[in-house]
């Protein structure tokens, strides 16, 4: 009995031992010298070595570092301390990237670093108080440029800046703030407007398609605002049976969402073919409907969630409006604004100034950036025009939507994209 008491008591010595001399990996190490964050270890994902969920502690008003604060969560995802590190920049919230899996194309094509960051006033960076006039693309592009001074005390390599739609955005005002921050940029999709209702996205919506696709989703609109009767109690049931609520009139929304369904059609690539027939059940109708356009936008959860952005668009990123003219008879109100799912009380006005001088600054000195849209996606119709000053490319996707990216390109135009990176890197990229 002694003996065995003698050799448990070993065991358990040199476990606590092991335990109280275990040392943190090396990324760790160095990340507990940063200032400002806290870290949680987060499980591997494959690719990489080690990943965590961090939180910075970033000024509210970088022009007043020590007033208000507020933790901006980032997730970076290690390999190397030699090697490329991406900076992504997302325009929304971190949540898809939270569950771990996330990796952006580009990460094993430069065996990069990886460093996806939550946008300010999203998910969970966003401040104790909104006060919403520091959401504006200087005080973002800031948040971004604070975590390049930090990370680059940790990554020696290349720096490169991403980022998809409304984060391609993200990732071009960033580059225009601060261009010598990455050597190259690849922004997705990423419309420039200039106004509160950008007309080019109407004009792109007057031509989509051919004339008898056109007609088709028209037809398609006046059946379902014509015969609301019929639709919109279906339409109630089917929110609602999902868990959703409704913050306001749902006739309102759902004649929104009625506007919307050509934006929704082409922008992720649903052929007018796949339309129902308009001699299918009500049921069959409304739930097409609902698949084009997630009513997820026009519901309370939805609305919460992307006020942030309405309100942006109604400050400085712009948008689309909706022509309601022809459906006038059929709708509750009059003029159907998007900078309607903006802040509630929140006054706000629109200001053109920014956005034009991040295009300005793309056509005439934006070196090193590649774009990347499709043709299909009503935002291709506020793309970036390039006026051959810079070493600058882009490409558009013929049938390509929302979800183009370099992995579904024609070789044609993924080997323009890999050459250009290739080159204003000066490495080799790794291809499947």
């Amino acid at each position: 009995m002694k003996t065995r008491i003698i050799l448990l008591s070993i065991f358990t010595f040199s476990f606590f031992l092991s335990s109280v001399f275990a040392q943190d990996s090396e990324i760790l190490t160095k990340l507990r010298t940063l200032k400002g964050i806290s870290i949680k270890k987060l499980e591997t994902t494959k690719g990489f070595k080690e990943c965590f969920e961090i939180k910075i502690l970033q000024p509210l008003d970088h022009n007043k570092p020590n007033g208000k604060t507020f933790k901006q969560r980032i997730f970076l995802s290690h390999i190397d301390f030699s090697n490329p590190t991406l900076i992504i920049t997302e325009g929304y919230d971190a949540n898809y990237a939270a569950n771990n899996t996330y990796v952006n194309e580009l990460s094993p094509m430069m065996k990069a670093n990886q460093i996806f960051v939550e946008h300010r006033y999203f998910g969970k960076s966003k401040p104790d108080s909104m006060d919403w006039k520091y959401l504006n693309v200087e005080q973002a592009s800031k948040d971004y440029h604070a975590i390049k001074e930090l990370f680059k005390q940790v990554y020696t390599g290349k720096w490169v800046s991403t980022g998809i739609s409304k984060g391609g955005e993200t990732a071009l005002t960033y580059r225009y703030y601060y261009p010598e921050d990455v050597v190259a940029t690849v922004a997705y999709v990423a419309p420039i407007n200039f106004a509160l209702e950008d007309t080019r996205e109407d004009t792109f919506l007057m031509n989509a398609g051919d004339k008898a696709c056109r007609d088709k989703v028209f037809e398609f609109q006046t059946k379902l605002l014509k015969n609301k009767k019929v639709f919109l109690p279906i339409y109630i049931r089917e929110v609602e049976a999902g868990g959703d609520k409704f913050t306001t009139d749902p006739e309102i929304m759902y004649d929104y969402q009625v506007l919307e369904y050509p934006f929704s059609l082409f922008q992720w690539g649903g052929a007018c073919n796949n339309l129902p027939n308009l001699d299918a059940s009500p049921e069959d109708i409304v739930n097409s409907f609902l698949t084009i356009v997630s009513s997820y936008y026009y519901t309370e959860t939805g609305i919460n969630s992307m006020e942030a952005f309405f309100y942006q668009a109604s400050c400085e990123l712009g948008y689309y409006g909706y022509d309601e003219k022809p459906f006038a008879k059929y709708l509750k109100q009059k003029d159907y604004p998007n900078s309607f799912f903006g802040p509630r009380g929140v006054k706000v006005k629109f200001d053109p100034e920014p956005m034009k001088k991040v295009n300005d600054f793309l056509q005439n000195k934006g070196n090193q950036i590649a774009y990347i849209y499709g043709a299909l996606d009503p935002w291709s119709a506020s793309q970036v025009n390039l006026i051959g000053k810079t070493d600058a490319v882009k490409v558009v996707k013929e049938n390509g939507n929302h979800a183009t990216r370099i992995q579904n390109l024609p070789e044609d135009q993924k080997e323009l994209i890999i050459k250009s990176l290739e080159r204003w890197m000066g490495m080799k990229m790794i291809m499947d």
